[in-house]
């Protein structure tokens, strides 16, 4: 089956949706899929059009960035063309241009299923409020078109009150987690050794690292030795803002703070051994499920993160932490103390892990929707 992707940003770009889409396709290429690929050409080295690993990539030019939103001329003509020479199209949420795809799709008799990755809540100020309401107009809008919907979690697709949720064309499946070698060697903290809490994830406002960094802040004075060490993209677009105001908490925080900056797959686990836990203390609705979670539970490390939808399902699924009301230094401090005290051995956890992030088990129920949209019998 050949399937057209469509997404605003992808590889090189780092993010949750573009990690989980490029394990997909990777995933599924080996199932008998053929992908193409049109995204945007976010930075100018990159090339407009290449193939990789049987996955063939269309970089569309960016006249100018509207906020995070890329400004694609050529992205309609594109789009038109590479419908009309495949079977389906995938659309990946939040993106605003995608109500293109799908409307060429539709007048072009094709199928499509649409992902919602998460339903972003635009940076506070002037982008918040004059277009919010119409981007979350615009997800919701292709949602309603789209022939199947997929939602990482049921949590996230009740609890987000301004998420379009038809549960008859509704399905729900985990991201595609990297299956790795238990750490059964990571040692716990003896009474010397610091504890080492880590966070991983774009630095952007929805991420909400001022948080950890006041509940570290409230650690100390409980005379707790902790580092902290960051794994992260200081550059993610849209927010220069955000990451000086982080940068300034820095420079006056009276413990250890470490950036390891942007990680492959492979370096990133040698993070998670790195680390006694890892903390997503995320604010708001951008964040849908935290694929840095799962991966550091199958790593042997317990997690901390906010009760958010969607955010809260993998501890809820393993039980490998504990989660802590969104936004608030003290419960994320508690939260923290409480997995200090009662660490579990990793082996434990990452067995735990193992049981229910399965990748072969999401790439199979995808496989399934794509072929069932098509009206092709597998």
């Amino acid at each position: 089956m050949k399937i057209f992707v469509t997404l605003s940003y992808y590889k090189p770009h780092v993010s949750g949706l573009t990690v989980c889409v490029q394990r997909l396709i990777e995933g599924l290429s080996k199932k008998d899929f053929e992908f193409t690929v049109l995204t945007s050409r976010h930075r100018n080295n990159l090339l407009k059009n290449e193939i990789e690993n049987n996955v063939k990539i269309i970089r569309s030019p960016v006249l100018f960035t509207f906020g995070k939103v890329p400004v694609m001329p050529w992205y309609l003509f594109q789009t038109i063309r590479e419908i009309k020479n495949n079977d389906l199209a995938w659309i990946n949420l939040p993106q605003a241009e995608g109500l293109i795809t799908i409307v060429i799709a539709k007048l072009l008799g094709k199928k499509v299923v649409a992902t919602v990755h998460c339903l972003p809540l635009l940076p506070d100020g002037w982008q918040r409020f004059l277009f919010q309401r119409l981007f979350d107009l615009l997800n919701n809008l292709i949602i309603r078109l789209a022939d199947r919907v997929i939602y990482y979690t049921k949590d996230y697709a009740e609890n987000t009150k301004e998420l379009l949720h038809i549960p008859r064309k509704s399905s729900y499946i985990l991201p595609p987690i990297l299956l790795v070698k238990s750490a059964i060697n990571h040692q716990p903290p003896t009474i010397n050794h610091s504890f080492s809490i880590g966070f991983a994830g774009r630095i952007a406002e929805d991420k909400g690292l001022e948080y950890l960094l006041e509940a570290l802040l409230l650690l100390k004075t409980q005379e707790k030795n902790v580092e902290l060490i960051i794994a992260g993209n200081m550059n993610a677009i849209g927010e220069n803002f955000y990451v000086n105001k982080i940068k300034k908490r820095i420079k006056n925080i009276r413990f250890k703070v470490s950036f390891t900056g942007e990680l492959n797959p492979e370096n990133m686990f040698e993070f998670y051994r790195r680390i006694d836990l890892l903390v997503l203390p995320s604010v708001n609705r951008t964040e849908a499920f935290g694929i840095v979670q799962a991966e550091a539970m199958l790593s042997g490390i317990p997690v901390v993160a906010s009760d958010l939808p969607g955010v809260r399902a993998p501890i809820k699924l393993t039980d490998n932490g504990e989660l802590a009301a969104a936004g608030n230094p003290k419960a994320l401090m508690q939260a923290i103390i409480k997995v200090m005290e009662n660490r579990l051995p990793p082996r434990s956890i990452s067995e735990k892990a193992v049981k229910v992030f399965s990748p072969d088990k999401t790439l199979n129920e995808y496989s399934n929707i794509f072929y069932r949209a098509a009206n092709i019998d597998t």
